[in-house]
């Protein structure tokens, strides 16, 4: 009874140590394998807008029709009608100065952005589908990175050899 369980603890023994032989094989192909993947991506186009933008008022032209105004009217009159007409001459001068000054209405065009989300759907290397020979037979598998480093497609790779008894 020791006996046989001896051997067949050393036959398990056996098994175990060539079930997980590393060797080596010859790649022969290497496909890269395309999938798809969704990219978002934002796009900014500028939209002109044209239209009456509030303008800063101006002084200058009240300032320079009240003078012009006041100087027109102390030319008018004599006494104390001169001084009512300078005083009144600079109130009309410095109404119609303001008037002639901001009478145009600044009309510009005001440059906005529409922004949106776009998607696409661009292709992607999902992974490498590799032809390789070992042990006088073709073997494919599906690696995550290209194991032909630039095209050489005569590299080794190493693969681990399984037994599995039936």
């Amino acid at each position: 009874m020791k006996k046989s369980i001896a051997t067949v603890f050393a036959a398990i023994m056996m098994m175990m140590s060539t079930a997980a032989m590393a060797d080596i094989a010859t790649i022969t192909k290497v496909n890269p394998v395309q999938g798809e993947q969704i990219q978002q991506q934002q796009v900014c186009s500028p939209t002109g807008f044209v239209g009456q933008v509030e303008q800063d008022r101006s002084t200058a032209g009240s300032i320079l029709g009240g003078i012009t105004g006041a100087v027109v009217g102390s030319h008018a009159g004599n006494g104390n009608g001169r001084l009512a007409a300078t005083a009144v001459g600079a109130i009309i001068g410095a109404v119609a100065g303001d008037r002639i000054d901001n009478r145009q209405p600044n009309i510009a065009s005001v440059q906005q952005q529409s922004c949106r989300l776009v998607s696409t759907i661009v292709p992607r290397t999902v992974g490498y589908l590799v032809t390789y020979e070992f042990g006088g037979r073709k073997y494919q598998s599906m690696l995550p990175y290209d194991p032909s480093e630039g095209g050489n497609t005569e590299l080794r790779v190493t693969v681990s050899v399984s037994v599995n008894p039936r």
